[in-house]
């Protein structure tokens, strides 16, 4: 029975996480995945969509897409307008990463929960395994 109510905050907490989670921190591991995965497919209206929702995000994000857009005013050279397009998807990358915090934690919760649930009897089988295999060993010596 317990296993069945671990596995039912288990269910609560993949259903939410998928619910929640914007696809770019479901499918990348990390911005560097992300930015590597996506750098060469994008184009100039992907990018000025990103631009504009970073630049109309809270105020931390929002900031460092300032900051990184100033610094990148009259560069003439291709490879540095490179980089700060991949700095601009570093910071959309943690926008989206950081999004939804209320169901970030309670998924978390739930997941804890759910997998404390499923340890009570895991460890009672582990146990009980290791008494019967020390019962069996004593009793050949």
């Amino acid at each position: 029975m317990l296993i069945y109510f671990g596995l039912l905050f288990v269910a609560g907490a993949m259903a939410i996480y998928s619910w929640y989670c914007p696809n770019e921190p479901k499918y990348y591991a990390s911005p560097h995945a992300y930015v590597g995965g996506v750098q060469d497919s994008i184009n100039k209206y992907s990018v000025s969509r990103i631009e504009n929702e970073v630049a109309n995000s809270d105020e931390e994000f929002a900031q460092r897409f300032w900051q990184m857009r100033d610094a990148a005013r009259g560069i003439p050279l291709d490879s540095e307008k490179q980089a700060g397009r991949n700095g601009l998807l570093h910071v959309y990358y943690e926008l989206k990463d950081y999004s939804y915090p209320l169901a970030r934690r309670t998924t978390l919760a739930l997941y804890a929960i759910g997998f404390g649930i499923m340890l009570v009897p895991s460890a009672d089988v582990f146990f009980r395994v290791v008494r019967l295999m020390f019962k069996t060993v004593l009793a050949s010596v």
